[in-house]
């Protein structure tokens, strides 16, 4: 028979069901396995047990085992408080392959350890059914072992596998499965220091309706391809309470049901550390990993949600650290990648964070909750449903660096901030959907540095602070492509932008939207955009200051837009609409260092209020508007208020008002400009280093010129009007202001003041636009007052058309140019005293009748009559108008003096007679008394006065001529002649002053130049001192020449040409003496003199023509003189002859000039007498020199004071 005996066997091993021999035979019992101390027995068949306390298999004891030896071994009991196998007090249970240990009964483990240990291996099957039972129940550090085996717990049992105090399991692809509520796995011991522990190795953990593990005071550790999955209702696969330490590595975390936490962490000392695991949850309201305190260390691996609600990382009060390209995904609606609330926190580095699906909504990426905190660096958020927020704090504070962010659906954000915090390091974020943004502040605050911001879809913005948001953005750059979607928008919020790119390419998307008392500051930034309607800057009772950067619109829109009306900017689920009409306050834009390029006006308003700084800044516009100031388009009664002070800044464009109850002010200061026209402004100021160019005619209010105001050119003839309906003020400014300089019909800018000139000066400068001037009776009004001048109109400098002087004169309340000389009224003839002594003649002491005669001013009718005579008959044209007696006359340039005196000195600068070249020819002999070649040289002062023929010029010219020479050949007919021939050359310059005795304007004039020609002289006798004698010499000249008039422009110009004489005279001896002679020498010379200036264009505008066309003068005259020496100088060869001459010159022609249609010419040079005294000296035998003054004197004040010095050397 075989049996199995409870008695110790030889050597301590029993083998189950083997056959003994010679043995007394017992009685026959019911009992399982049992080994004791130091006992091992071997089982080889099945057991069930058949009673309560009949365990099948116990090992008790130190060295207690029981090890299992046969195939497909069944071990199982049914009875309640009874296990199927126990080990306790070192005994050990060695289970080994394709065994089954079932138990079912109540409050009965299937293998109960206590301080035992347990091996189960090969396809090993433990199960446990009974109520309060677990299918391993290992407590005081007992040891369990599970390879290829497989724990199972079902019904009301309590679950798979216990450890308790200092228990360990072990299990190698082995699987632990509870169902009906029981745990899968618990690591439970009373505390840290009695830690049970699991290490899983390619094994599976379950439950059902339970948690798959649940650890209090335990280490686990799921290793190489283990997973633990829970299934049900708030079951959770991992459970770490107090004292939980669960280490994961390339292993799966699941669950299925709703509510449950793939991993739960619910104490500040449970840690988790998973690297390349795989948790998901399925259910909603399950979150992948949910950290209530405690520690958790994520690298690489994936946490997926798939439910509703559900997220993947959930740290409240705990730490979650992800990396090493950790991912996340939440699939369900409303799920969030990861959590952070109430002082919980959670870094993620180099970890992609994806949410929501084409059909979902709601999704979050990274979200802060209150007093949570977020640390991401390297990560890649991605949402993909509607109404979703890639980072998203709310009361919680998120930190994101170096990473990317791209949501997919409509009204999501990309960086979301509700009454928190987030500081985005070099993040790039792109928003397709519609109403979305890539980054918003509401309540919360933004801080963005570096990184791209970009959005496509309609009704979107880059950055937007929709309600006391607060938004700081440095060196960021935004891009909106879709349409009403701008760049940068804020409502009730404060923005700041550094350094940054704003563009935006759809219809009504803007740079810059601020309203509702909003404040976006920004430095250095440029912002464009490309859209219809879509302006740089959007302005609704916002502020708006930019330093440094520039404004671009390159669609139909203006750089800066302020509107009046309500407003609501569609974005980001956030359309917050924007009442202004209740109480409406102003909106301000403050523009430093700023560059505007719109395609439209620069500023445009619809009802708007606005008030605008610039300084350093630049107002471009394409359309040529500065401002465009419009009613409201749907109520016109909605009027736009704009103020504009310009400091420092260039306004390229015009300033223009749709209504005259709009209220614009434009405020230039600190060398600003304008450039443009105005119409139906309120007031226009310029202080004194501020300029307008004014482009068009132009209407203001009020203006206030300090500065200068130009008009510019006139386009086919338009000239331009300055209309002020109010009053204009002028502290020291200047008009600019161009006229056809004429009579008084000449066509002309005009400034016109319906008000009054107020108290001050201002400078007037006119630009002649090709007038030749006319005279003028009342003159040409430029400025028409209809008020009362209280100030001044002044000419900043001369005025001159043609040969005519202008003046600024009031008339009335107006200002006029006239060039109509002042009236001086007739002297009063005084009442005849009582003369009883009548002393000198006093009944008319000074001749008042005719003061001081200069000029014939008792006929003015009659003024020097010119010469008409010309070639051909023709007539030359009038000299100077004779306008009528009681209208004056016109004022006369001095310019015409300095031409006229220029050309007088170029013609006659090199002329000359025989003696002033050869001194007394008698003297050229030789010792024995034979003509001597020899050279000469001459020098000649001058000082001339003239006055022209209106009698209002009176020119000095200071005149400096050196000339030399040298005979060539010398010859005679008959030898008693003599003739010679030579050559000379000459340098000169001369040098006039002209002053009108009108209007007290001076003009210089200079001539500098040169001659060369020859000369031949014929003596009749050449031995006596009597006889006939022929000079004649021909001369090139070429001179440059300067006029510089008072406050004009220096002119230059060239002029060239001959001249030539031939003189002829007769000796004749009246007296002999011992050591003195007399001779009388008669004389006639003919000179021609044809110097003449090329036709000069003066930079005002005159043409100046050389009007003489060649002159001819003659001489006759007489010299008188004496020919000897003292006794003292006997036999010495020095001889005297001092001499008298006087000549009778007439000028045929005169010396003339054209000044456009004017001719003018010098006075009183037609007939001249001249007196000349002087004396030569041979001073040795081949040296003579000579020395005389000439004082010539001619009608109208003319005359010429001449001193020659000359020497010969003879050979």
């Amino acid at each position: 028979m075989s049996w199995s005996p409870r008695i110790p066997f030889p050597h301590n091993k029993v083998f189950a069901g083997m056959c003994l021999m010679a043995l007394p035979a017992a009685p026959a019992m019911a009992a399982g396995f049992l080994a004791g101390t130091n006992e091992t027995i071997s089982v080889s068949k099945s057991y069930a047990a058949t009673g309560v306390g009949d365990v099948p298999l116990t090992a008790s004891g130190a060295g207690a085992t029981i090890e299992t030896t046969g195939n497909f071994l069944n071990f199982n009991s049914t009875m309640n408080s009874t296990s199927v196998a126990s080990a306790k007090d070192g005994g050990a249970l060695i289970i080994n392959s394709n065994t089954t240990l079932t138990g079912s009964g109540s409050t009965a483990d299937t293998v109960a350890l206590n301080n035992g240990n347990l091996t189960a291996a090969e396809e090993v099957t433990i199960t446990s059914s009974g109520a309060g039972s677990w299918g391993i129940n290992a407590a005081n550090g007992s040891q369990v072992s599970l390879d290829s085996s497989d724990v199972n717990a079902s019904g009301s049992s309590d679950g798979a596998v216990s450890l308790g105090n200092g228990s360990m399991l072990n299990a190698n692809k082995s699987k632990i499965n509870s169902s009906d509520k029981a745990t899968g796995l618990l690591l439970k011991a009373d505390s840290t220091d009695a830690k049970a522990s699991a290490v899983l190795t390619k094994t599976k953990v379950g439950a059902q309706n339970n948690h798959a593990i649940s650890i209090v005071n335990g280490d686990l550790q799921l290793i190489a391809g283990s997973s633990a999955n829970s299934s049900g209702e708030n079951s959770n696969a991992i459970n770490a309470g107090a004292g939980a330490t669960v280490t994961v590595s390339d292993s799966n975390i699941s669950t299925q049901g709703n509510g449950g936490e793939a991993i739960l962490l619910t104490d500040a000392s449970s840690t988790l550390t998973a690297q390349n695991t795989t948790i998901v949850t399925s259910g909603d309201n399950a979150n992948a990993i949910r950290a209530n305190a405690g520690e958790v260390k994520l690298t690489g691996g994936t946490v997926q949600t798939q439910g509703s609600q559900s997220y993947g990382l959930f740290s409240q009060g705990a730490s979650i650290t992800g990396d090493s390209g950790l991912a996340i995904t939440t699939d369900g609606e409303n799920g969030v990648g990861a959590y952070a609330s109430r002082g919980g926190n959670i870094t993620l580095t180099d970890t992609t964070v994806t949410t929501g699906s084409a059909t979902t909504a709601g999704g979050i990426g990274l979200m802060a909750a209150t007093d949570g905190a977020i640390n991401a660096t390297t990560v890649t958020v991605t949402t993909n449903g509607n109404s979703a927020a890639a980072v998203n704090a709310q009361q919680g504070t998120i930190t994101i660096a170096d990473s990317t962010i791209n949501t997919v659906g409509t009204n999501s954000e990309g960086l979301l901030s509700q009454a928190g915090s987030i500081d985005a390091t070099n993040v790039n974020v792109t928003t397709t959907g519609n109403n979305s943004a890539a980054a918003s502040a509401a309540l919360g605050s933004v801080k963005l540095t570096g990184g791209m911001l970009n959005t496509t879809g309609t009704s979107s913005a880059g950055i937007f602070a929709p309600i006391n948001g607060t938004v700081d953005a440095s060196d960021v750059t935004v891009t909106t492509k879709g349409d009403d979607s701008s760049a940068v928008s804020a409502t009730a919020s404060t923005i700041t932008l550094k350094g940054s790119e704003l563009s935006t390419a759809g219809a009504g998307s803007h740079g810059i939207f601020a309203s509702a008392g909003s404040q976006v500051d920004a430095n250095n930034v440029n912002a464009t955009t490309e859209g219809e309607g879509s302006h740089a800057l959007l302005v609704n009772q916002g502020t708006i200051s930019l330093n440094t950067g520039s404004l671009t619109t390159k669609g139909n829109a203006a750089a800066i837009f302020v509107t009046g009306k309500d407003f609501s900017q569609p974005n980001a689920a956030q359309n917050v609409a924007i009442n202004s009409r209740a109480i409406q306050q102003a909106s301000e834009v403050n523009l430093t260092s700023v560059t505007v390029d719109s395609a439209q006006a620069a500023v445009q308003s619809k009802g708007g209020m606005l008030n605008l700084n610039t300084t350093g800044t630049t107002l471009n516009s394409a359309t040529g508007l500065v401002l465009d100031a419009h009613t409201d388009d749907a109520d016109p009664s909605v009027l736009s208020t704009i103020n504009i002070k310009a400091d420092s800044s260039i306004l390229n464009g015009s300033l223009v008002s749709d209504n005259t109850q709009n209220t614009t002010h434009v405020a230039l200061s600190n060398a600003s400009s304008l450039k443009g026209y105005a119409k139906d402004i309120t007031s226009v100021t310029l202080d004194d280093s501020s300029r307008w160019d004014m482009t068009e005619s132009s209407n203001v209010q009020s203006l206030t010129n300090n500065g200068i105001i130009t008009f510019s050119e006139p386009t086919n003839g338009a000239y331009k009007t300055l209309t002020v309906n109010g009053d204009y003020t002028g502290n020291g400014g200047t008009l600019i202001m161009n006229t056809l300089l004429g009579d008084d019909s000449s066509p002309t800018d005009q400034l016109i003041v319906t008000g009054d000139v107020k108290e001050g000066d201002t400078k007037v400068t006119i630009n002649n636009m090709g007038g030749k001037g006319a005279y003028t009776v009342e003159g040409i009004k430029v400025v028409d007052v209809g008020g009362t001048s209280y100030g001044t109109f002044t000419s900043t400098g001369r005025i001159v058309a043609g040969a005519y002087d202008y003046n600024l004169e009031k008339q009335n309340q107006s200002w006029y140019l006239t060039n109509k000389a002042p009236v001086i009224p007739e002297p009063v003839e005084p009442e005849e005293p009582d003369n009883p002594d009548n002393p000198n003649n006093p009944d008319n002491p000074d001749n008042p009748n005719n003061p001081d005669n200069p000029d014939n001013p008792d006929n003015p009718n009659k003024p020097d009559t010119p010469d008409n005579s010309g070639d051909n008959g023709s007539v030359n044209p009038p000299v100077i108008p004779v306008p009528d007696p009681d209208k004056g006359i016109s004022q006369i340039r001095p310019e015409s003096g300095s031409y006229l005196a220029n050309q007088q000195a170029a013609n006659t600068m090199f002329e000359h007679r025989m003696q002033d070249r050869l001194g007394e020819v008698s003297y050229a002999r030789t010792a024995e008394g034979a003509h001597a070649d020899g050279v000469w040289m001459r020098h000649v002062a001058s000082h001339n006065r003239f006055t022209d023929s209106s009698g209002q010029l009176k020119t000095q010219t200071n005149r400096y001529v050196l000339q030399l020479g040298a005979d060539l050949v010398e010859g005679s007919t008959d030898g008693s002649d003599r003739w010679l021939v030579g050559v000379m050359g000459g340098y000169g310059n001369a040098q006039s002053n002209t002053r009108s005795n009108l209007t007290g304007y001076r003009s210089y004039g200079k001539v500098e130049g040169y001659s060369a020609g020859i000369y031949a002289t014929w003596l009749q006798s050449a031995q006596n001192m009597n006889g006939a004698y022929v000079d004649t010499w021909v001369l090139y000249n070429w001179f440059n020449n300067t006029v510089n008039g008072e406050q004009l422009a220096s002119e230059h110009y060239h002029s060239k040409g001959i001249t030539a004489s031939v003189e002829a005279g007769y000796t004749l001896p009246l007296t002999q003496g011992v050591n003195t002679s007399s001779f009388l020498q008669p004389k006639a010379q003919l000179t021609w003199m044809d110097v003449t200036a090329n036709k000069h264009h003066e930079h005002n505008g005159t043409w100046v023509t050389d009007n003489t066309e060649g002159m001819l003068a003659s001489r006759l005259g007489v010299r008188a003189y004496l020919k000897g020496h003292s006794s003292l100088d006997n036999n010495t060869g020095r001889d005297f002859q001092p001499f008298v001459e006087a000549n009778w010159i007439h000028n045929f022609n005169d010396y003339s000039v054209k000044m456009d249609d004017i001719t003018n010419h010098i006075a009183g040079n037609e007939n001249i007498g001249e007196l000349k005294v002087g004396v030569e000296g041979k001073l040795a035998t081949d040296f003579t020199m000579w020395g005389n003054v000439a004082q010539q004197l001619g009608d109208a004040g003319y005359s010429d004071t001449t001193v020659i010095v000359g020497a010969r050397l003879n050979f």
